[in-house]
């Protein structure tokens, strides 16, 4: 993005690009930080089995 910023003469479809990219990388991270989240959680209700399991 500051590419698009600093040299304003490459015009509109760098800037337009730049800014797809950007939206793409923040569904990206939502998604990434949603199954870390599911993974965790996935963990958590394993350990929960197995002490259930050893008692």
């Amino acid at each position: 993005m500051d590419l698009v910023l600093l040299h304003p003469e490459l015009g509109i479809v760098p800037a337009v690009i730049m800014l797809g990219l950007t939206v793409l990388l923040g569904f990206y991270f939502r998604h990434y930080f949603f199954l870390e989240n599911t993974a965790q959680r996935w963990y958590r209700i394993a350990e929960v089995m197995r002490e259930k399991r050893s008692e």
